[in-house]
């Protein structure tokens, strides 16, 4: 169970989540049609109030809000039943409950760099890496990295 925030934290969060709001709002006026929301603190909210206004702002610009959870996520579950707008991104080796709980609407399967993915994969309808591939896989392999989550 994730612990409480209290009042700073959750003034924070709600700072952030304004943030990140107006920052959704400009990427689909630029003309995105995919937003990521990166979530990898470790921490999840007790409920998705948070990342309701973000999630409805990319909706309504056009996009798909698609929530990355990287790492162990099932803290995550309660929260991605309530943003049944966003597709939550996830490793279901790591994530389990996710796995089975979420597998009934869209959703995507992160991948490590070099991994095979999960057996969900060929149900879900985003499969990508768990994070950022700068740093981890060189330029030269860029196109191998694409080429394997594409099989």
């Amino acid at each position: 169970m994730s612990p409480r925030p209290d009042a700073a934290s959750r003034g924070d969060a709600r700072a952030a989540a304004a943030l990140a709001t107006t920052a959704a709002r400009a990427l689909c006026e630029a003309g995105a049609r995919l937003v990521w929301i990166v979530e990898d603190s470790g921490w999840a909210p007790s409920d998705a109030a948070p990342l309701q206004p973000v999630v409805a702002a990319i909706r309504a610009g056009g996009a798909i809000p698609a929530l990355h959870l990287s790492g162990e996520a099932d803290a995550w579950l309660e929260p991605a039943r309530r943003l049944r707008q966003a597709v939550p991104c996830f490793d279901p080796v790591k994530s389990p409950a996710l796995a089975r709980e979420l597998t009934g609407r869209p959703f995507g399967v992160l991948v490590a760099p070099g991994g095979r993915p999960h057996a969900l994969a060929k149900d879900a309808a985003l499969v990508a890496h768990d994070g950022e591939l700068a740093g981890r896989v060189g330029a030269d392999g860029l196109k191998e990295a694409v080429r394997d989550l594409r099989r």
